[in-house]
């Protein structure tokens, strides 16, 4: 199976993976599947992606994220 998805929809489901709770061995498939969905730099450019710390974490933010 292909899944496509637009950046609004991988920034998403990265942090929704990012909260999940979970035994060593699925913590470790999550990571994987959330490198997959990870923005290169060239995307992240395109977007206007910022990153900035909130209450101890790294929250992403992007003014062309509509």
């Amino acid at each position: 199976m292909k899944l496509t998805l637009d950046h609004t929809q991988r920034l998403n489901l990265h942090a929704l993976l990012g909260a999940q709770r979970a035994d060593v061995g699925s913590v470790r498939a999550i990571w994987a599947v959330q490198d997959k969905l990870a923005l290169d730099a060239d995307e992240e450019t395109a977007i206007e992606l910022k990153r900035e710390l909130v209450g101890g974490q790294s929250v992403r933010c992007g003014t062309r994220l509509s």
